[in-house]
């Protein structure tokens, strides 16, 4: 009889069954788990032992799962969406979305989809660094969490970026698109990063952005309400007067709002200005923040939302950063970079798999897990404050060790001391 824990991560998993056949949901739910335990590199082939440790099948049956099956990904993504969100909202949390690309490292010049492209994390601003992989674009809802601090980042979409074809504003529009389709009556309030700023100019009417504006933006007074002496004649102008770029108004200003800012679970004292403005035919609020310490260079932030408050839109942008946490977690945690699969759509299923598994862990270990964690006892280094996602894998592991484990041994009860120290050394294995 499986325990509570493992039970509510069964009944996750079952969600997902109507989008599969019988035999390929069988594999699914074993690649989850296989994917869950596993240790060392996250291939297919490392994989396949934790999934199957009985070896009911071949190896093999997880490489056509993810290459010939016929699963459908954008299935796939409707039926988490149509998981989480409702989660979320239940709880009365006001859905933020989050927006960025990030490069998935890959061997390999015949892997579907895969070309080199810029590697963000090893290129400065005098060398550019290129690697060859996937470039993915991931749409991420935020989801706060009940201890507090840094929020997190919960993929609910995913598009793989190719060379020739659609750019990642295209894909990040589909992506969207493809959301109200899911929840027509649900606004979208999304921030990204200034790669996406052009978002801005898509008529999309139940979204909102926020974004970064660069420093040398061309932006203008908002348009006149009314005619001028000797002007009766024509269409009303579209826009005002062109202002100065940001990073030159920002050294005029001389009234700044001093305001306590929250970025990512943490008050910052900053100083705020905000002004509604035309950039690219669209009225925006621009928002400029300043260290009043003087540490950091001000920052240029806008938003579509004119009645927004500059603490908000500040708040709102710092809050992006927690999708570069998700999409370090996934590689580095789950290792969507490591599945050897190359043909059709198998790359771009194993990386919507592992995404999905990332929010998956999070959403068994807040509804279930973090009932049996305790910080105190738990924590891995000594000034550890919160729950990182290495506990909740940790602690889904452990609860999928112990039922597989205890079962067999449930009779030697000498043995218990012994169980606890190998269940608890499994649950930890990197």
């Amino acid at each position: 009889m499986a325990s509570n824990s493992v039970s509510a991560w069964q009944g996750l998993l079952a969600t997902f069954a109507p989008i599969f056949t019988a035999p390929s949901f069988a594999v699914f739910s074993r690649l989850m788990t296989g994917w869950v335990l596993a240790t060392g590199r996250r291939t297919i082939a490392s994989i396949f032992p934790f999934a199957d440790p009985q070896r009911e099948r071949s190896v093999h049956s997880l490489y056509s799962f993810l290459r010939r099956a016929s699963w459908d990904l954008k299935d796939l993504w409707r039926t988490w969406a149509l998981i989480l969100i409702p989660e979320l909202l239940r709880k009365s949390l006001k859905l933020l979305f989050t927006l960025d690309d990030t490069l998935l490292h890959k061997s390999g010049l015949h892997i579907n989809g895969v070309a080199w492209w810029r590697d963000a994390v090893r290129s400065t601003g005098k060398k550019v660094v290129h690697a060859l992989g996937l470039n993915v674009v991931i749409l991420c809802v935020k989801v706060p969490l009940p201890w507090g601090g840094e929020p997190l980042s919960l993929p609910i979409n995913m598009r793989i970026h190719r060379k020739g074809d659609k750019t990642p504003i295209q894909l990040a529009d589909d992506m969207i698109q493809e959301f109200h389709e899911w929840f027509p009556d649900l606004l979208m309030d999304l921030v990204a990063d200034g790669a996406y700023a052009a978002l801005v100019t898509h008529d999309i009417p139940s979204m909102t952005l926020t974004s970064r504006l660069r420093r040398d933006a061309a932006i203008f007074a908002m348009p006149p309400t009314k005619r001028g002496p000797g002007c009766s004649r024509g269409p009303m102008p579209s826009k005002g007067r062109r202002l100065l770029t940001p990073a030159k108004l920002a050294l005029t200003i001389r009234k700044w709002t001093r305001a306590v800012v929250n970025e990512r679970g943490k008050l910052r004292d900053r100083l705020l200005y905000s002004r509604r403005v035309i950039w690219n035919g669209t009225k925006i609020l621009l928002v400029i923040v300043r260290d009043p310490k003087g540490r950091q260079p001000d920052d240029f932030f806008f938003t579509k939302d004119l009645s927004a408050s500059a603490a908000e839109v500040a708040s709102k942008y710092a809050d992006r950063w927690t999708i570069e946490d998700t999409n370090k977690w996934v590689k580095q945690a789950l290792g969507i970079e490591e599945p050897q699969v190359q043909a059709r759509e198998a790359p771009e299923k194993a990386c919507a798999i592992g995404l999905i598994l990332y929010g998956l862990v999070w959403l068994w270990f807040l509804n279930t897990g973090v009932e049996s964690f305790d910080l105190e006892r738990d924590k891995r280094y000594p000034t550890q404050g919160k729950a990182s996602f290495w506990d909740a894998l940790g602690k889904l592991r452990e609860a999928l060790w112990r039922e597989e484990l205890a079962g067999k041994y449930q009779e030697l009860s000498e043995l218990g001391g012994v169980l606890n120290a190998m269940i608890r050394a499994l649950a930890n294995a990197a």
